[in-house]
């Protein structure tokens, strides 16, 4: 497939069928994994162990009070949400969890778009996938 262009990238909430969150300008998901370093007296290296794997990330979009998709993200929902880089035509990969929205801020000022983020706290494992 080569390099994606992100222009066509789309966040669903609630699943594959579920709402797209409108108005999209970008997203992030952050994988990681907790390491635990080790060394003894005399080590001249530190030994790292991955112990626990997580993930996080947000979404940015032009703020719209009747998106369906942005009106059902509040803090404190766990929701299931699927991520598309390129799209979500078939054939297109994506990554997919459940998570916990952690927080919604909302920023304007006086020369731009009314914006909101949506944060969220991986709840349990993101999986690759591939949009059928």
């Amino acid at each position: 497939m080569g390099k994606i262009h992100g222009h066509g990238g789309v966040v669903k909430v609630n699943g594959v069928s579920g709402d797209a969150i409108g108005q999209l300008q970008s997203w992030n998901v952050d994988p990681q994994a907790t390491v635990t370093e080790g060394y003894s007296m005399g080590d001249a290296w530190a030994d790292n162990e991955a112990t626990i794997k997580k993930w996080s990330g947000s979404a940015e979009a032009y703020f719209d009070p009747n998106d369906a998709g942005q009106i059902s993200l509040e803090p404190g929902d766990v929701v299931p949400l699927h991520f598309y880089p390129g799209g979500d035509a078939t054939g297109q990969p994506y990554r997919s969890g459940t998570a916990v929205v952690t927080g919604t801020p909302i920023t304007a000022n006086k020369d731009g778009w009314v914006s909101i983020t949506f944060n969220f706290a991986g709840k349990g494992a993101l999986v690759t996938g591939t949009a059928a």
